[in-house]
């Protein structure tokens, strides 16, 4: 109970944070362009252009 309590950033290492929110932030950046592309492809009227792959 008491340790549910407690926040995870302070049990798991700085150094292991900092990377898993730099990997969010560029996961969360990349599909913001996807979906950004996806929506001016359907407004163009281009639904035969693949996703793009990075």
């Amino acid at each position: 109970m008491s340790d549910r309590a407690t926040p995870r950033e302070t049990r798991k290492p700085r150094c292991l944070d900092s990377a898993s929110a730099r990997h969010r932030r560029a996961i969360g950046v990349a599909l913001m362009q996807r979906a950004l592309r996806a929506a001016l492809a359907a407004r163009a009227g281009a639904h035969e252009v693949p996703p793009p792959r990075s």
